[in-house]
């Protein structure tokens, strides 16, 4: 399919849950002169998934920095076991009983509410209640391999009632061997979706199979208007035992191309050790590398993540929103 360029400007949506690094990171991204340029023709479109009522109170932070702030009650978290958020989840759905009861009872706080799920017949019925409180509306579709749970037919009736001003997002579930393919609807969501500004999100595969990146070639390939993620992170959070003891982790996004390298060692330093003893390490890549490489202190966990985070993003600005515009083109 040949790329649509009518939407305009293309669109990096950071998924994110609030916390001190995250929201240091974006204050990185908040205005400065520096980032102008970087971000010249291009959105930042911040997803925040609230894990706490009290992460409205840190809103500002993500409206400064991006274009557009979506703000997200993630229900699907409840769906799973075993992941560090589940307690906080179910407490929030205890609560408010679901998405659309969470933002009518917080409208005045929210941008633009993320309705998410499954496309079925529920999850246009939530679209609806949210339309009816909200002039915009963000719909994520939760999207298996092969759509054998019915998510063609499913997105086909939300098509047809979506208002072409909606943001929509093509989440994908299963990203494990993903150069294997498995997606192959995606062409069909294209056409469902055109009137639409659509990004493809976690097509990026970090923890299983080869660590890649295929969030701006699917864009491309399909002409959406831009692509998603966690930052190099995870959907389910693990949970660490206290007494951890298991090798850190430092991942690297490639700075010419969609590759993600670990490095690891005993400590976030020695990880971090590995990764300046690379050959392709530059300090002098971004504000985010420079930081790390001119630390006076060991490196903490707390360092390492905005390295990783802000080096991401600025990446994806730099390098993939440059190559999907060629694409266009």
């Amino acid at each position: 399919m040949v790329p649509n360029a009518s939407h305009g400007e293309l669109i990096y949506l950071p998924i994110f849950r609030d916390g001190r690094n995250e929201r240091e990171v974006m204050e990185e991204f908040s205005g400065l002169n520096r980032f102008g340029e970087l971000r010249e023709g291009k959105l930042l479109y911040p997803l925040l998934e609230l894990t706490d009522t009290e992460d409205l109170q840190n809103l500002n932070t993500y409206r400064q920095a991006g274009d557009k702030l979506l703000i997200e009650l993630p229900e699907y978290l409840a769906e799973q076991e075993n992941h560090a958020l589940k307690e906080e989840i179910d407490a929030l759905l205890e609560r408010y009983g679901g998405q659309n009861e969470f933002y009518r009872e917080h409208a005045d706080e929210i941008d633009v509410p993320v309705i998410s799920g499954r496309p079925n017949d529920e999850l246009l019925d939530s679209y609806d209640q949210a339309k009816e409180r909200f002039d915009e509306v963000a719909v994520r579709l939760l999207l298996s391999k092969g759509g054998e749970n019915g998510e063609l037919a499913g997105a086909n009736e939300l098509g047809l009632e979506i208002d072409s001003s909606d943001f929509v997002i093509l989440d994908l579930l299963d990203t494990a061997n993903l150069e294997e393919g498995g997606y192959s609807y995606l062409d069909a969501l294209s056409d469902i979706f055109a009137e639409n500004r659509a990004v493809v999100a976690n097509a990026l595969n970090v923890y299983e199979g080869e660590a890649y990146n295929w969030g701006p070639e699917i864009a491309g390939e399909y002409g959406f208007d831009g692509f998603g993620d966690f930052a190099v992170g995870g959907r389910y959070p693990p949970i660490i035992p206290s007494l951890h003891e298991a090798q850190k982790k430092y991942r690297q996004y490639g700075v010419s191309d969609f590759e993600i390298r670990e490095f690891e060692g005993e400590t976030y330093e020695e990880a971090v050790q590995e990764l300046e003893a690379w050959g392709r390490w530059r300090q002098n890549h971004c504000p985010f590398c420079q930081q790390l490489g001119s630390r006076e202190r060991e490196c903490t966990s707390h360092m390492a993540k905005q390295a990783r985070v802000g080096h991401y993003i600025h990446s994806v600005f730099e390098n993939d929103l440059e190559w999907l515009t060629e694409q266009r083109t």
